[in-house]
């Protein structure tokens, strides 16, 4: 059991919703974006990792915090739409 949380291709002990999009596959492209666009979640693409860096440098916490707070509310309906087939 103890080895149950370390195994790659399972969702038993946790849900790792990019891998499971992507069957595991580490070099498949697609963005958290991509995702939500084709399973039709609410994501704001205006404001991305790319953007995180510069908003730093310029003070602009407010923006980063936004922007992690979306990806977290994003990723969690994609991982609520996924789990029920993963019983």
């Amino acid at each position: 059991r103890a080895n149950e949380w370390s195994r790659k291709y399972t969702t038993a002990s946790q849900f790792d919703v990019r891998s499971v999009l992507t069957g595991w596959d580490t070099h498949t492209s697609g963005t958290l974006g991509d995702w939500c666009h084709f399973f039709d979640v609410p994501h704001d693409d205006s404001f991305g990792g790319a953007d995180v860096w510069p908003a730093a440098q310029a003070g602009e916490y407010d923006k980063i915090v936004e922007h992690c707070a979306q990806d977290v509310k994003a990723t969690r309906v994609l991982y609520e739409r996924l789990s029920p087939f993963y019983g």
